[in-house]
């Protein structure tokens, strides 16, 4: 690849490197703790693929973000590893997914495992902490940050997580908690901006989890009451 080095300063080069949606942000250590902040409002929508971004916001940079879920098709599993009461190996060895695929190093010594989202679930999973101890997963209105004392330790295009694992992540968000309005209490509801095939999903999975309603999809009726 031809040498980049591009006149909107460093973060700048390396976000066109990284040939993949992002923002400029800034990353600064507080005490233990760092404090990510994007560049620019709305930034979700705002992201772009860095080559044909010109936006001058970029020589104030001191990193990039790349956000998640619908407006980029990818996700991202947080593996806070450098805890000690960390699961969230066993847990993605558990569920098969896949580790050959691009990945970070984190300014904390964990890792961000990122992939593609299939179709059908591309708005459908969000943000979620603590799946396991030491796991999380950056997804719809999310973003993962990318600045110093980063390292991109697996350069690989991100591949494509498989739906079965979508399914799992989907059925423990609706039966365990509600996000943005679109599941609560473990009942799903209609937002306006989900597709059918989206919509079957949803429906598919909450068959799975209550068997009263799969008794009424089924046309038994044995147990409705009349009025």
């Amino acid at each position: 690849m031809k040498p980049i080095n591009s006149p909107l300063g460093f973060w700048h080069t390396k976000a066109v490197e990284a040939d993949l949606p992002c923002f400029p942000m800034t990353i600064t250590r507080v005490g233990d703790r760092y404090d990510k902040r994007p560049l620019r409002d709305d930034w979700p929508n705002k992201a772009m693929w860095a080559a044909q971004d010109k936006d001058l916001t970029w020589l104030k940079a001191k990193g990039y973000g790349i956000p998640t879920g619908e407006v980029s098709e990818l996700i991202a599993f947080d593996v806070d590893s450098y805890k000690s009461d960390c699961q969230a190996m066993d847990w993605l060895h558990k569920h098969r997914v896949p580790l050959e695929t691009r990945t970070h190093r984190t300014v904390s010594g964990g890792r961000h495992f990122i992939y593609r989202l299939p179709t059908g679930y591309r708005s459908l999973l969000r943000n979620r902490n603590g799946i396991v101890p030491g796991l999380d997963i950056r997804a719809n209105g999310g973003c993962i940050a990318f600045g110093e004392g980063y390292e991109v330790i697996n350069s690989t295009y991100p591949i494509t997580l498989h739906p079965r694992v979508c399914d799992v992540l989907l059925q423990s968000q609706g039966v365990r908690q509600g996000h943005q309005g679109s599941v609560s209490r473990g009942t799903y509801v209609y937002t306006g901006n989900v597709n059918r095939r989206e919509l079957r999903i949803k429906l598919g999975l909450r068959l799975k989890t209550s068997a009263s309603l799969a008794m009424r999809w089924s046309g038994n009726t044995e147990r409705l009451k009349s009025y």
